[in-house]
């Protein structure tokens, strides 16, 4: 089967990026084709290749120096035409509703090609990063204009997906009218794999952007109220400048794929306080690592935290909640090697092989 994937990010930038990365390179080992296509400020002479995953690069414009690292196709009807043309796809498969994929959702529906679209957004993931986000009118327009791109792209695939019920449900509550299947976002959990022992607690680690959206100041004014407990952040982002004046954190910045593993290894639990994430792939992966989990009671979180099974939740956004749930957390150190293999238990039902069969299952029921 020949597959074009199109989206905003391929690799480590961000979740989207991830997902659409550990998918195509799983259809790949699968045995299909696969044609990712993404915007890029700057274009590689020589294209690209990622372990058989053919990249092509979209000419775009960067917004800096509002969002210095977005860039944005447009007007590039042709170019995606003609990449359409060359994988000779058999199934589109879009992961957000940005330009390039609107561009080529209307290329595939001129050319009678099935499309399918994954959803990795709400409309949180900006306005909680922007002035306009604070003013309530403005902020109901613009979530009424972001469900409509949304809602243009998905209602024009023959399959929508979410990666958990509660991202489907966010879906069909704001007018989504294709068919919504969960497919979990997945995560290796034969390169994500637990310690052997359990350290003395004391070491608690976040991974993913430091943008107001991910609300990492909660976790770090919660540390800053647990005696002995440091964090460890990986990533960048907009925020990371103001975190940096706490004490008791750890900046790694950007962590590269053969180290995060050993990373998660090295920390005592994972910490997240985000209160938009449809799932978290960075969770699912601290998990398969065998970490137990404090996370906020937002969105998804609770579809892969059960409070004294495998962690302990808080309010989104209330650092004395959060600094409660992890005291929780460490007052039953004897648990811990139970929520281990807990939080081990429910990675597993997310491996990435159950992701890519689901969507090669996916691909083949709209041929």
């Amino acid at each position: 089967m020949r597959v074009l994937l199109a989206g905003q990010t391929y690799g480590p930038r961000n979740g989207p990026g991830v997902f659409t990365r550990n998918l195509a390179r799983g259809l790949v080992a699968s045995g299909h084709e696969v044609t990712v296509a993404v915007p890029a400020a700057r274009l590689r002479s020589s294209g690209g290749d990622d372990g058989g995953v053919r990249i092509c690069e979209v000419r775009g414009v960067t917004l800096a120096p509002l969002y210095p690292d977005v860039v944005v196709s447009v007007g590039a009807r042709q170019i995606v035409k003609r990449i359409l043309r060359d994988s000779r796809a058999d199934v589109v498969h879009v992961q957000d509703h940005y330009p390039l994929s609107r561009a080529f959702v209307r290329a595939a529906r001129e050319e009678s090609v099935p499309i399918v679209a994954t959803n990795h957004f709400v409309p949180e993931n900006i306005t909680a990063q922007t002035w306009f986000g604070r003013v309530a009118p403005l902020r109901r327009a613009f979530d009424r204009f972001s469900w409509k791109l949304v809602k243009d792209v998905l209602n024009a695939a023959a399959v929508a997906t979410s990666p958990t019920a509660t991202a489907a449900a966010i879906l069909t509550r704001h007018g989504v009218s294709a068919p919504v299947r969960v497919i979990s976002c997945g995560v290796d959990t034969k390169r994500f794999t637990p310690k052997p022992a359990h350290h003395d607690g004391t070491v608690a680690i976040y991974v993913g952007r430091l943008d107001r959206d991910k609300d990492v100041a909660t976790l770090v004014e919660a540390i800053s109220r647990c005696d002995g407990v440091r964090l460890v952040i990986v990533g960048r982002g907009r925020e990371e400048r103001r975190l940096q004046k706490s004490g008791r954190v750890i900046f790694k910045g950007f962590v590269g794929d053969e180290e995060l593993p050993q990373l998660l290894r090295s920390a005592d639990f994972f910490a997240i306080a985000g209160r938009a994430e449809l799932q978290s792939i960075a969770t699912l992966e601290a998990m398969a690592c065998g970490l137990p989990v404090v996370a906020a009671n937002a969105l998804a979180l609770p579809e892969l935290v059960s409070p004294g099974v495998n962690g302990e939740l808080f309010r989104p956004g209330d650092a004395a909640d959060a600094a409660r749930a992890i005291a929780r957390l460490m007052d039953r150190k004897e648990c811990w090697a139970a929520m281990s293999r807990a939080s081990r238990e429910i990675a597993e039902r997310h491996d990435l092989s159950n992701t890519v069969r689901a969507y090669e299952k996916l691909y083949a029921e709209v041929l």
